[in-house]
């Protein structure tokens, strides 16, 4: 059942790579001398126009009636001869910029690639619109207007009741929780709304700044100074997730990443496994961890530092780089302990008073990875979506892999981290479409007939060379097609099966009544379906 489901979610999806596509005009290029008329029946109720746009080219754009009717041109003219290209026509845009007027002046978010990926995902929400939540552990907070719709309310909480209505042992944490207080009133200290800021400031509102993600849900926990305090407020993050995850996502929240933008210089993980130890925990309800090094020029693998020098597969730890992607040097490094980089010198970053200022610190480096975390999370994928209650640890996993494996790479930080890079935000989104369009697991057909047109949905376990096949029953071969499984989109065939509808020099005719066999195969791989024309 979990994988019909999946399947289903696959089939129905736009993918991230379609959202320019212009459904009903075909491009064809065809061999030099030839013309459009020869390769098809331009009398064809479904064509609506046909343009030579380039002589030289010898390419022709045709408008269709519908999308169905375009794809099953498409899916007929890429075997016909003298079709040399063939593929729906596209839209290009300008780079997403947002509307926020001090955008401009954020260059570290374009260095990592954000704009590419706002193409595909603006953040908040996952494929079938769970809320995200990025929980920032830090002293204080007061929320900046360009922060206030993006501030996480729990939902099992009634304000300032005087209630522990949700039973987690605080007494009205409805906007986050203050450690020392047990409540939701916040240490008014402006390090947490300027870390806030950089991972999630409200984009695109025509207000100064906008964050990694222009829609996410910021989960403040104020007051974590000591250890005994960071403790507890990693405790109350994993509440909230395991909460989740146990109600099947109605109560609790859908936390994805913790951002601590802090540390105690000179000691050891080994030597503190309290603190250590709950990032393992929070990855086993699949919550990742990013940290930052010390802001002086100090190995930690020699002197030491926390959380940095805790072991985890689920702890994220960065440095600072700066505009010019060097090292800052002003941060620590380490080449056991320290990750990667990311950008943290002169970044722009909100202030308590609703201003704006230019800040710089790994702490700042710091929530460029978590903002980061939060958004890959937001990506249109069916996959993140099935393991979220299933195996939430390896989605965790998956994700930080996407980012450790596609840093860019920097000299100076070779040798000094890790990775020996900076974090590469579009690189990491683009590694990730091997999970979020990899297989089921199995191989799928199922074949559907209308009156005019015969649809072929499939899926593969993997991303090699198939052939699909139709055979009549005394196993003539009636069409033939070498297809290679999109890593973003749905899987599906569609052909116009009317005499009309078929080029008169395509290899399959229309299909008379009958029996016909459908077969998805490779080396490796196989599977048929039985199919009746009416």
């Amino acid at each position: 059942m979990k994988n019909l489901l999946l399947l289903t979610i696959l089939l129905n999806s736009s993918g991230l790579i379609a959202q320019n596509l212009i459904d009903n005009q075909i491009l064809v290029q065809l061999s030099p001398q030839q013309t459009i008329e020869r390769i098809i029946d331009l009398r064809d109720s479904a064509i609506k126009e046909s343009k030579l746009i380039s002589k030289r080219q010898n390419i022709y754009l045709l408008t269709l009636v519908d999308a169905l009717s375009a794809e099953a041109y498409i899916s007929n003219l890429q075997n016909a001869q003298d079709v040399l290209f063939v593929h729906l026509n596209m839209e290009s845009s300008l780079r997403y910029v947002p509307n926020d007027p001090q955008y401009s002046e954020q260059w570290n978010l374009e260095i990592i690639g954000a704009e590419d990926v706002w193409e595909i995902t603006k953040g908040g929400q996952t494929f079938l619109d769970k809320e995200i939540v990025i929980a920032v552990i830090d002293e204080g907070f007061k929320v900046h207007d360009d922060l206030e719709e993006n501030i996480w309310l729990n939902q099992g909480e009634i304000a300032n009741n005087g209630i522990d209505d949700d039973n987690n042992g605080y007494v009205d944490d409805r906007r986050g929780l203050n450690i020392e207080t047990g409540n939701d009133v916040h240490t008014e200290v402006d390090h947490g709304t300027q870390v806030s800021s950089i991972l999630g400031a409200k984009g695109d509102n025509n207000s100064g700044m906008t964050g990694i993600n222009f829609d996410v849900k910021i989960m403040l926990i104020s007051e974590a100074k000591s250890i005994s305090e960071i403790v507890e407020a990693y405790e109350y993050v994993i509440d909230q997730r395991k909460r989740f995850n146990d109600s099947n996502g109605t109560e609790g929240a859908f936390v994805v990443v913790t951002n601590f933008s802090a540390g105690i210089s000179n000691q050891f993980g080994s030597d503190w496994p309290i603190w250590c130890d709950l990032y393992d925990d929070l990855g086993k309800e699949g919550v990742l961890s990013v940290s930052a090094v010390p802001n002086s020029a100090v190995n930690v693998d020699i002197d030491g530092d926390l959380p940095t020098t805790c072991e985890s597969p689920y702890l994220i730890t960065t440095t600072n780089t700066t505009e010019f992607d060097v090292l800052s040097t002003q941060a620590g490094f380490g080449v056991t302990h320290v990750d990667l980089g990311a950008p943290g010198e002169d970044v722009l970053v909100t202030r308590n008073t609703n201003e704006y200022r230019f800040g710089s610190g790994t702490s700042f480096s710091c929530p460029h990875i978590a903002g980061a975390v939060g958004l890959l999370y937001s990506l249109p994928c069916p996959q993140i979506e099935a393991g979220i209650f299933d195996n939430p640890s390896k989605i965790a996993e998956d994700v930080k892999k996407a980012i450790m494996e596609n840093v860019k790479t920097i000299p100076s930080l070779q040798s000094k981290t890790v990775s020996g890079g900076r974090i590469d935000l579009a690189g990491a989104t683009d590694a990730l479409q091997d999970v979020c369009d990899s297989s089921v697991g199995v191989i799928e057909l199922n074949v559907s007939l209308s009156s005019d047109f015969l649809c072929i949905k499939y899926e593969t376990p993997d991303f090699a060379e198939y052939t699909i096949d139709i055979l009549d029953m005394v196993g003539r071969l009636v069409y033939t097609q070498k297809i290679s499984p999109p890593l973003f989109g749905s899987k599906r065939i569609i052909l116009n099966t009317t005499p009309q509808g078929i080029p008169s020099n395509a290899f399959m005719p229309y299909l008379p009544s009958g029996m016909y066999i459908a077969m998805l195969y490779n080396d490796s791989n196989v599977i048929t379906q039985k199919f009746y024309q009416n």
